[in-house]
């Protein structure tokens, strides 16, 4: 009596047998390159040989949903070249977003270069020299103590609008007055006379008290009436000496010279 168990080893024994023949006859024939079906090579060697077969015969007599594969890769296709399509179009939005990006960079550029420019037409500008210099007891011949020079930006569009000088001093006696000069380009264009005790000539007062301790001045504040504008460059030198019928020892250092310019004024 055949027996379901007979059944089913019968039925492997034919697959066997099948599995076997074509196996075979593959090696006895010259296949076409139509034969060759990719869908059936499981494990992608280029070859449909027996490891196919014995998946084959494991997954025997199992049952479930079946896949289209045929729409499956039309499915990833499709959302591949959505994918693809979004790419591009991240892209194309990025390179527009850099594209103003870098316009408004160089607009930044621009207004920074203008505000530059037209912060450097007016300015102040420091000189400093921290030399100390002794002042001889010579009246009528005083002595450099300071030397500084302006170049401007713009030789020929210039010129000084005010300037301001301060320093420290310490000498005696205590009523000791002393000369200030100021030049531009040779040209004197102050010269302060510390008065004593009537006041200073040109209504600045300077720290007169003997001390051996260096004093600060007060600022003496200046313009520059009479020196020619547009010049390649301005150099100014200050001068302390002896007043008239004084004498003394005086020292000075910390020369300060604060010099209001403008440098280039647009037309418009």
């Amino acid at each position: 009596m055949t027996t379901k168990k007979d059944l089913v080893i019968a039925v492997l024994a034919t697959f066997c047998l099948t599995a076997t023949l074509f196996m075979i006859i593959p090696t006895r024939s010259s296949p076409g390159v139509g034969d060759y079906d990719p869908w059936l090579d499981l494990d992608d060697s280029g070859t449909i040989d027996g490891t196919e077969l014995a998946s084959v015969a494991r997954a025997f007599g199992t049952y479930g949903t079946s896949i289209n594969k045929t729409a499956l890769l039309l499915e990833l296709q499709a959302r591949i070249g959505s994918l693809n399509a979004s790419f591009l179009s991240s892209e194309a939005y990025l390179t527009t977003r850099i594209n103003t990006l870098e316009t408004t960079v160089v607009q930044l550029q621009d207004k920074t270069t203008s505000l530059e420019e037209r912060q450097n037409q007016f300015k102040t500008i420091r000189f400093f020299t921290a030399n100390e210099t002794y002042i001889p007891e010579i009246y009528g011949h005083p002595t450099e103590v300071a030397k500084f020079t302006w170049i401007p930006c713009n030789g020929t569009d210039n010129t000084i609008l005010n300037a301001y000088l301060y320093f420290e001093r310490k000498g005696d006696p205590p009523n000791w007055r002393f000369n200030t000069w100021v030049e531009i380009n040779g040209q004197i264009i102050l010269q302060f006379v510390d008065n004593g005790p009537a006041g200073p000539s040109y209504g600045v007062v300077l720290l007169r008290e003997s001390s051996t301790e260096y004093r600060q001045t007060i600022t003496i504040p200046f313009g520059a009436l009479g020196v020619s504008p547009n010049q390649s460059e301005f150099t100014v030198v200050v001068k302390v000496g002896e007043a008239y019928g004084d004498s003394g020892r005086l020292w000075v250092r910390n020369i300060n010279l604060l010099l209001t310019v403008m440098d280039g004024m647009p037309i418009s």
